[in-house]
């Protein structure tokens, strides 16, 4: 894992400031400047801006690349002069999706270098690939330092591998160890973004990732049977979703996935001899 992305820049950063706008107060001003769209009111420019980035969806989530800059609409027919504001209608509403540590320095770098690190503050929606990014060590993780240096971030989704949660059998059906998982990873950074108002869980997709949530679910359904009861299966994040809340510091909803939302066909219940043939069918391949 890696640990140097920088971190936001200090008051005493010292970068180009970007081009300006001039105000300019009637049609001739503008015409003279060689553009009519600055008679146009702030407003406005951001209504034209957004109509014409609807048309480009490759700019609704952005991944982060690793080394590579990150890419931007094509701003070469257009006065170099708006570029700050299509840049920063852009960290305000697209998506930016960080698969791995090195594109958290990247975007970091990039923030660092933006109008005197000002696109800190307009990023609100975050695509997080991977628990490993929150994985705790003697430096902080660089997940967590990201979110703290988001301080209007709105928005987060996180993608995790099943296969990285650590479950207990001790009452007759799987239980994620959410205590267990906090000691390995900061998933406590989560609760702690100030005005977060969701978090969405989802899982990395596999090969055998649907056999084996039927199998925990069947788990959980014939054990909540038996008691009576309801016990919180995927719906719940198997626990995960009441521990953020609980924990949350701006009340945030944690939103968890369903095997439609996953799958695409609605979940029924497997009988032990569909699970039976399942597995069967599993071996002989």
């Amino acid at each position: 894992m890696l640990h140097y992305p920088p971190s936001p820049p200090s008051s005493n950063t010292t970068t180009t400031p970007p081009l300006r706008l001039r105000t300019v107060i009637s049609y001739r001003g503008a015409l003279n400047r060689g553009n009519t769209l600055l008679y146009l009111p702030r407003q406005v420019r951001d209504l034209i801006y957004t109509f014409s980035l609807t048309w480009e969806p490759q700019f609704h989530n952005i991944e982060v690349p690793d080394t590579k800059a990150i890419r931007l609409p094509d701003l070469r027919h257009i006065d170099h002069v708006f570029y700050y504001e299509v840049t920063g209608l852009i960290l305000r509403n697209a998506v930016f999706t960080i698969p791995s540590d090195v594109a958290i320095y990247n975007l970091f770098v990039w923030l660092n270098e933006w109008d005197c690190g000002k696109g800190y503050g307009m990023l609100t929606k975050l695509e997080l690939l991977g628990l490993d990014l929150f994985e705790k060590d003697i430096f902080t993780p660089n997940g967590t330092k990201l979110l703290r240096s988001l301080p209007n971030l709105r928005y987060v989704e996180l993608m995790i591998d099943l296969r990285e949660l650590a479950f207990t059998f001790t009452h007759g059906y799987r239980e994620l160890d959410v205590d267990a998982m906090a000691r390995t990873y900061d998933i406590a950074s989560l609760a702690a973004m100030p005005l977060a108002e969701s978090v969405r869980l989802t899982l990395k997709p596999f090969m055998a990732l649907e056999k084996r949530l039927k199998k925990i679910e069947q788990e959980h359904e014939e054990c909540g049977e038996g008691d009576g009861k309801r016990i919180g299966g995927l719906e719940t994040f198997w626990g995960l979703k009441d521990w953020l809340e609980a924990r949350s510091v701006s009340e945030m909803e944690v939103l968890c996935p369903n095997m439609e939302e996953l799958f695409g066909k609605p979940h029924e219940r497997c009988s032990e001899n569909a699970l039976g043939r399942a597995s069967v069918s599993d071996d002989q391949h």
